[in-house]
């Protein structure tokens, strides 16, 4: 059976590509409520603003389509596919509201500030609360955070918005 996640009331599966959760441009559309290829539009008119690789991947093996079971409704195999990871779909929905909201490369030092920050947090919880590596981890996640805050404080002075 296949996992299935509810966005805004929109039943979609589980994608992962490369370890990272993974939406499809109609995927997109769906949640949404945008009429087809609205997604795929937007993308296309905005690819240059993101990074192959980390904000999207672009499919074009028919036997990897197949495998994330991604099928035309007509049937058959799409000729390729585009993925959005997390901040790549964080980006898109930026891009559509307006593309000179964000100033690009500092965002991309935040969202790495915050998926690190994620990441130790997870780990932390799984540990045992006097541990050694707890103490180094709960260390480690302060300064992610006084780093996360002096980000905010350097795009306030900017005028941009966070």
């Amino acid at each position: 059976m296949t996992d299935l996640l509810t966005i805004e009331g929109t039943h979609l599966p589980v994608m992962t590509w490369q370890g990272q959760r993974v939406v499809t441009l109609d995927m997109v559309d769906r949640v949404h409520q945008r009429k087809k290829a609205t997604a795929r539009k937007r993308f296309n008119d905005n690819r240059h603003r993101l990074l192959e690789n980390e904000d999207y991947f672009e499919i074009d093996q028919a036997s990897e389509i197949r495998t994330l079971g991604v099928v035309r409704p007509q049937g058959g195999t799409p000729e390729k596919l585009i993925l959005l990871t997390e901040s790549g779909r964080r980006r898109g929905d930026v891009i559509v509201a307006d593309p000179d909201l964000l100033s690009w490369p500092e965002d991309r030092v935040i969202d790495t500030v915050e998926s690190e920050r994620t990441r130790v947090n997870r780990v932390i919880t799984q540990l045992p609360p006097r541990s050694t590596r707890r103490i180094e981890l709960e260390a480690h996640m302060r300064s992610l955070t006084r780093r996360a805050l002096e980000l905010e404080i350097e795009r306030a002075r900017h005028g941009e918005p966070s």
